[in-house]
């Protein structure tokens, strides 16, 4: 095989990807990011917030922990910003 018919490789030491300059529908990556990034906030329990100051031990939210802990999703426009960031800075 001489030199012109051999497929040209390109040495990927880094192991870059390509990938689009932004996130959009168009290109499909609304559907895979949407409502995969959760985060988790914890905080005082909302229901026992207004009982001057003491717990219900019989709290339906918190089982009488005076905590509450909830999983948030993180925004559509959030995730193209992070992804946006991430572009402009890795671009090379």
């Amino acid at each position: 095989m001489d030199n012109e018919t051999k497929q040209q490789t390109v040495s990927n030491p880094l192991e870059h990807v390509v990938m689009p300059q932004e996130l959009t529908a168009e290109n499909g990556a609304k559907g895979l990011f949407i409502g995969e990034f959760k985060e988790v906030i914890h905080s005082v329990c909302p229901a026992c917030l207004n009982k001057d100051d003491e717990i219900d031990d019989d709290c339906y939210l918190c089982d009488g922990t005076g905590k509450f802990t909830q999983e948030v999703m993180i925004s559509w426009s959030t995730i193209k910003d992070i992804y946006k960031l991430a572009v402009d800075k890795l671009a090379t």
